[in-house]
Order: structure tokens, then C-alpha cells, then sequence
């Protein structure tokens, strides 16, 4: 699956060992149509045998930087706005017990996030290393 777009990235150097950046992207996955056993089902509003394009908009501030000769630090805060976005559903039949899969849209779709990765050299040869995202 290919997402095509455009990208723009700003750079800002805060000092010899940091700099904070932002990044501003768009872009999109072509959607399709199924063929074979999982068309579309004239109970429901919606067209099962298609999928339609997939667009998102994201935008991601952060930092990254040696805060001490031996302490390093990454941070991100991120918001990707997809419209359309393509999901994988899982169907259970309540007929045959069997799960089929099913490549739907979900109309709008807001993430937002944030990660934290810090490095810390204890030692020339012992390092700690830690993360967090959400």
C-alpha cells in the first residue's frame, strides 16, 4: 500500500546540540473494489464492493537534542487527520461461525500523539535507554 502526498519540513537550530523542527504532510491511498464472496450486502446503506481513496493530513512538532554531554533527548507531538481512512474489519458470520475480513472506510479519523525517547550514557560501555509514546 503506497501513500502519495506532498511534505514540507522546517528545521530550526536552537544550538550545536539541539534543534526543533516541524513537519507538515498530505497525502493518499488509492481505494479499490473486491471481487469474489464479500460483495456488497443489499441489507446495509453502504457499498461493500468498493473502497474509496484514503487522504490524510498530519502535522508533528518536536525536539531533538543533546541536553548534556551525556544525556540525549527526542520528542514528538504529533495529529494525523485521515479522512476516508481504510480499516480492516473483521465480519463473523452468525450463520457459519467463520470470520471473514473486509477492507472498509471510516469516515473521519482524528490521532493525535505524543512520544519521548531519552538516552542516558552511564558509562562509556553502559547506556540507559528509555521511551514513552501515547
Amino acid at each position: 500500500m503506497e501513500l502519495y502526498g506532498f511534505s514540507a519540513e522546517r528545521f530550526y537550530k536552537v544550538s550545536d546540540a539541539g534543534l526543533v523542527y516541524a513537519t507538515l504532510s498530505s497525502g493518499y491511498k488509492p481505494g479499490g473494489f473486491r471481487l469474489g464472496g464479500m460483495q456488497d450486502d443489499p441489507d446495509t446503506p453502504e457499498n461493500e464492493s468498493t473502497v474509496a481513496n484514503e487522504q490524510v493530513k498530519s502535522y508533528e512538532v518536536g525536539f531533538k537534542g543533546d541536553l548534556s554531554d551525556n544525556f540525549s533527548l527526542s520528542t514528538a507531538l504529533f495529529f494525523y487527520d485521515y479522512e476516508d481512512m481504510q480499516v480492516e474489519l473483521d465480519i463473523l458470520d452468525p450463520n457459519s461461525g467463520i470470520v471473514t475480513s473486509r477492507l472498509a472506510n471510516a469516515p473521519e479519523v482524528d490521532i493525535f500523539g505524543f512520544e519521548f525517547e531519552g538516552v542516558w550514557a552511564i558509562t562509556d560501555r553502559l547506556s540507559l535507554l528509555g521511551n514513552y509514546s501515547i
